[in-house]
């Protein structure tokens, strides 16, 4: 892969895009963020857990919260070590690691369940299975298209957010796309090797993760060990979205139960 020179003063992640994290007791949470999010997205539910004394742990991925460049010379290879590196380094620290995430993030945390040990797992709207079956095509699309426009314009009030947004929001950049298809075959296929419980956090409204087979395709695999919270008026960031407060009480019960 070539690599390009990435501007001096547009390389760094906006403080809200920063990992976090706190060491305040033996039990950890460690919480993966989604495809071109950051852990920004994941900042109610940390300040919950960090509440309740669990210590927290949540890493920003390789390539997320900087710009297209950055997020250009990445991809699922380098996402799943960082999600595996960021495991081991965090059961070396603390006797008890449960472990979750959101959409991608949620693959990666099956995926590093299904490798090590995790007391408990939690996924919140998990890309297993998505809304538009094209992405399928994106493996061979990728070599005639690098990119797609959004249907749908968005703009943000805060700087920081609409900077992200021009860089990489604003379009369907297949390779990546194609990186985010290979981590939910590895998923999908990795189920039968996950042993810990389960809760998962469905909306019926997300407009990107199909949600009813990704509940039938979990409850084939973990039957019993699985509990499902559905939100009725959340969109796909369902932890920081207008039900989060649901989300996070749901998070914190599993935890506790």
């Amino acid at each position: 892969m070539k690599l390009e020179m990435i501007p001096s003063n547009s390389h760094v992640a906006d403080p809200r895009c920063l990992p976090r994290f706190v060491n305040q007791g033996d039990h950890a949470v460690l919480v993966f963020h989604g495809f071109t999010g950051s852990p920004h997205d994941l900042g109610y539910l940390g300040d919950r857990l960090v509440e309740k004394g669990y210590s927290l742990v949540v890493p920003r991925l390789p390539g997320h919260g900087t710009n297209r460049q950055d997020f250009l010379q990445t991809g699922w290879k380098q996402w799943l070590r960082r999600a595996t590196d960021v495991y081991l380094d965090t059961c070396a620290r603390f006797p008890r690691v449960s472990v979750g995430g959101l959409s991608m993030g949620g693959l990666l945390a099956l995926l590093v369940a299904s490798r090590f040990p995790v007391h408990d797992l939690f996924l919140a709207a998990p890309a297993l299975l998505v809304q538009d079956g094209s992405i399928r095509w994106t493996p061979l699309l990728q070599f005639f298209r690098k990119t797609l426009p959004k249907k749908r314009e968005h703009a943000y009030e805060e700087p920081y957010l609409q900077k992200l947004n021009e860089e990489y929001w604003s379009q369907f950049i297949i390779p990546k796309i194609a990186d985010l298809y290979h981590l939910q075959k590895m998923a999908r296929r990795a189920l039968p090797s996950v042993k810990a419980r389960c809760f998962t956090i469905l909306a019926r409204k997300d407009p990107d993760v199909a949600s009813a087979q990704v509940e039938q395709l979990l409850q084939a695999h973990f039957s019993s060990q699985l509990k499902t919270l559905w939100l009725e008026a959340s969109g796909h960031v369902v932890v920081n979205d207008c039900e989060k407060e649901a989300a996070a009480d749901g998070i914190l019960q599993w935890l506790g139960g």
